[in-house]
């Protein structure tokens, strides 16, 4: 298989970006869960 050098580079950075958005997204849930579990101890 011979696959150019630029191609892989962009589906590398593709992925990593997919990869810190998901983290992002997870952050936010959890941040979110937090605060649920805050408001149904008062």
């Amino acid at each position: 298989m011979s696959i150019d050098k630029p191609l892989i580079r962009v589906l590398l950075k593709e992925m990593s970006t997919c990869k810190s958005e998901q983290n992002l997204f997870s952050q936010q849930t959890e941040r979110m869960q937090k605060q649920r579990s805050r408001l149904k101890i008062r």
